[in-house]
């Protein structure tokens, strides 16, 4: 679908202005023809005019079928001769307009058409090495902005030149009224608009480029120097040496994410420092976990990356790629934020941005599972085969727990405890960790490569699964744990309770800005909304017509009893019983519909507080915090569907009245839905949009209201 979205921007649309160029330049060519024969025409019969009205000014002529005075005839001929000039100098412009919009069309449609086959070509070409796609990737972001914005201002010109070309030609011989000049001004105008967007979209080149351009990876961590981390130092100084691999500038440690290099620029939350080079990312936790050979095995496997072949693809594209795709996060941030004119600007970029990095998924994809695989030969190069795969299953298996222990105490961010990491290490202790089939088909987390499946891992280093998910999967002992972490760091629990609280008050921070948004929600309804079907002059109108339907039907039945005079046939009596029959019977059909809605004009449909919904059939009102969706849709009508949440109690109604409108509910679906006709709030008939609107607005007020209980 976005491929085809793109074709029909950057190809399509730009091809149907060229033909839009092409008919207006046979307009133009037509219209030149035309002036200059009537120049001639004129040239020819103003002088024998002029002649036969000194013979006699009463002389009559016929002109354009109309017959006339020749003094009036000649008056006309000389106006026309007159505006004949000026006529013809701007008749001989618009083809050269029509040109330009041809040209333009046909140049963007090429541009776009070899700016999409490029990328396919690129994304291709990335899959034969890794230095192909890093030469390729490289030039197509560095090339796409100018493309695009060049596709867009050309788009804008060539718009532009259309619809001056379209105010010229309303320019014609003879005297112009002013309604044709404020036609002239007011397409002058649309005119001006594209040529403003023109000099917009350039302006749109920085933000553009800032789409293919690398942004900062966001860390929250703090930077471990080897006074702070000498073991930690030590190990991995060892690992780089025996591997020979580049060692990290910088170490990282988190309590979040996983371990990782990376040489793209690291923003570290909260200290707000940047880091350039190259950067070893260590979680906590999983640290504590594993013994100094698995740790070793998992620091070989990341340094492994800055060994070999590897280190260019991993210093020199990945920083890049990743990037890239943190950089387009933002831009669509910014073009939900945008005004209308930036996000019309922006958006045809932004797909094309979404199309240029899907087009190298595969071969990144492709080269991150082989690289993966050798850096995991770096892995075991340092600390054996048993320690390298027992260290994927003890990262694996030990994740949920981690995952549930750390989201339950930061529930409750300020209740949670100084010592965090101990907290998690103790409750995972008490669970047995386990590697069942699905988790072994399961890849690893990491911010930039798309891991192998840890079993596929694990048979690549040719060791008998059962033993390893045995060791992997051994009990977590706390005492050990921490003394694990004592050898790494000179303050550990200084360091566990800096980090502890880092993540806090991140959580706190979320949690604040959480609840403000639920506030916003829960508070941006208040009181009652009542739904109702029809509104009292609708049906007042229907009733009226109806009655007036009736009426004639009436007479039709009755008139050849009482009308004086009127003798009908025996087959036009019918014809007259059955016509007005049937008209009385859609007379009732319109005073019964018409009666509907002035009764149920005061009686709603559907009552909505900011925390339930009351039908008209309802026993008794409907906690919104007990649905889990609504929709609407407008067809044959108005249908407000809300669903159920899954262990919420199906709701019972009583019988709907008759013509009033009422809930039904679809037990298997677990749905509820509310059929009107026509919808009107407070006496006033309402769109779909404005009823969605009014809908969503109590529905989100109940279901914020529904989370915030959550956080007291």
């Amino acid at each position: 679908m976005k491929r085809l979205k793109l074709i029909a921007l950057l190809i399509l649309f730009p091809l149907a202005l060229a033909a839009f160029g092409i008919w207006e330049h046979q307009r133009a060519t037509e219209e030149i023809n035309e002036l200059a024969e009537l120049s001639l025409n004129l040239k020819e019969d103003i002088p024998q005019l002029r002649a036969m009205s000194e013979r006699s000014k009463m002389t009559m002529v016929t002109l354009g079928g109309e017959k006339m005075a020749v003094m009036i005839a000649l008056d006309r001929l000389e106006t026309l001769a007159s505006g004949l000039a000026t006529a013809q100098a701007i008749a001989s412009v618009r083809p050269f307009l029509a040109k330009a919009v041809i040209g333009l069309g046909l140049l963007t449609a090429l541009l776009g058409a070899a700016a999409l086959l490029g990328t396919q070509i690129a994304g291709s070409m990335a899959r034969r090495s890794r230095d192909e796609l890093l030469r390729v990737f490289s030039l197509g972001r560095r090339l796409l902005p100018y493309v695009l914005v060049s596709h867009i201002a050309m788009i804008a010109t060539a718009m532009a030149a259309a619809v001056i070309y379209e105010v010229l030609a309303m320019w014609y011989v003879g005297k112009m009224s002013s309604g044709d000049f404020k036609g002239m001004l007011f397409t002058g105008f649309i005119a001006i608009g594209c040529l403003w967007t023109v000099g917009q979209v350039v302006k749109q080149l920085k933000l553009m480029r800032g789409m293919f351009q690398p942004s900062p990876m966001d860390v929250l961590g703090r930077v471990v120097t080897e006074a702070q981390a000498p073991g930690l130092w030590s190990q991995v100084r060892a690992i780089a040496d025996k591997l020979g691999a580049l060692p990290p500038q910088h170490i990282v440690v988190g309590m979040i994410d996983g371990f990782y290099v990376t040489v793209a620029d690291v923003a570290v939350a909260p200290a707000g420092v940047t880091l350039q080079g190259r950067t070893l990312h260590v979680p906590l936790i999983p640290l504590a976990l594993m013994d100094r050979a698995e740790a070793s095995a998992v620091i070989g496997h990341e340094l492994g990356h800055f060994a070999g072949a590897d280190t260019d693809y991993t210093m020199r594209f990945l920083p890049i790629y990743d990037g890239v795709g943190r950089s387009l996060d933002g831009v669509y941030a910014a073009i939900c934020e945008s005004d209308w004119l930036q996000e019309y600007l922006m958006k045809p970029a932004f797909l094309f941005g979404l199309f240029f990095m899907e087009s190298f998924d595969h071969a990144v994809n492709h080269w991150s599972r082989e690289r993966e695989m050798a850096a995991d030969a770096a892995g075991v190069q340092v600390a054996g085969h048993g320690a390298a795969g027992a260290a994927l299953v003890r990262i694996s298996s030990s994740a949920s727990h981690v995952d549930d222990s750390l989201s339950s105490v930061l529930h409750k961010p300020a209740a949670a405890p100084d010592d965090l990491l101990l907290h998690v290490v103790n409750e995972v202790a008490t669970k047995p960790l386990t590697m069942p089939p699905e988790l072994l088909a399961e890849s690893l987390p990491h911010p930039s490569d798309s891991h192998p499946t840890t079993l596929a891992r694990i048979s690549a280093l040719n060791l008998p699964v059962d033993a390893i998910v045995r060791a992997g999967t051994r009990p977590v002992d706390p005492a050990d744990a921490l003394a694990t972490l004592d050898g790494y760091f000179a303050d550990a629990l200084a360091l566990r309770n800096q980090l502890g609280a880092d993540l806090k008050a991140r959580a706190v921070a979320t949690e604040h800005e959480t609840v403000e948004f639920l506030q916003t929600h829960a508070q941006a309804v208040q009181g009652e909304c009542r739904i109702h079907e029809g509104a009292k002059v609708r049906g007042i109108v229907i009733t009226i017509t109806g009655l007036v339907f009736l009426a004639v039907g009436i007479f039709l039945t009755t008139s050849h009893l009482w009308v004086a005079g009127f003798s009908p046939t025996d087959k036009q009596i019918q014809l007259f019983i059955w016509s007005g029959a049937g008209l009385s019977a859609i007379a009732l059909l319109f005073i019964a519909r018409g009666w509907k809605f002035i009764v149920n004009t005061d009686r709603p449909a559907l009552i909505m507080t900011p925390d339930t919904i009351w039908f008209s059939n309802s026993k008794a009102p409907l906690p919104i915090a007990q649905l889990s969706d609504f929709s609407l849709i407008h067809g044959q009508g108005f249908f407000i569907r809300f669903e159920l949440e899954p262990d919420a109690p199906l709701p019972t109604f009583n019988k709907r009245e008759f013509g009033m409108p009422g809930a039904r509910l679809f037990k298997k679906k677990r749905m509820i839905q509310l059929a009107m006709n026509k919808v009107s709030i407070d006496g006033k008939a309402v769109a779909a949009p404005a009823l969605l609107e009014a809908v969503a607005g109590y529905f989100n007020a109940g279901q914020a209201r529904k989370a915030l209980q959550e956080f007291k």
